[in-house]
């Protein structure tokens, strides 16, 4: 099974760079990983071909550091807004044609979306249970659950 993942956010506005930092960890590991600033509509071809994808971002509505897993519904969004989101992606791969892969989105809290570069220590410390869970995608033997 091909498993692509790919992490969003700008490595400039602190926190908010977690999900493409963490990207670049599980491809300099090996892994079928890409970094992006923010969902870009030209991705929904590279998804496409895949049979899972993995979002990795920033998500302001948990606690800094908690660390969340939910598989995706593309059913649940538009992608025609001004802010398109992981699931927006998968909607947009329907009108290729083509049935969306399985979808997850692993998202961690964060705290400082302040211009500079590194990560607050809350969320530096949730980094490890942000890739471990990632990581788990990379066995296609393990699924996971849901979970907060």
């Amino acid at each position: 099974m091909t498993t692509l993942w790919i992490g969003f956010g700008n490595p400039l506005r602190r926190d908010d760079g977690v999900g493409a930092q963490a990207a670049q960890i599980l491809a300099a590991e090996g892994l079928l990983a890409k970094a992006f600033i923010q969902p870009l509509p030209e991705l929904a071809v590279e998804i496409a071909a895949a049979r899972r994808v993995v979002f990795l971002d920033a998500d302001l509505e948990l606690a800094p550091g908690v660390v969340r897993l939910r598989a995706l519904d593309p059913a649940a969004c538009s992608p025609w807004s001004h802010r398109l989101d992981a699931a927006g992606l998968l909607l947009l791969v329907a009108t290729l044609d083509r049935e969306h892969p399985e979808a997850w989105l692993v998202s961690i809290g964060i705290l400082d979306v302040g211009i500079g570069e590194g990560l607050s220590p809350l969320v530096e410390a949730g980094l490890d249970e942000l890739l471990a869970r990632a990581r788990c995608f990379a066995d296609d033997r393990w699924l996971p659950s849901e979970s907060s």
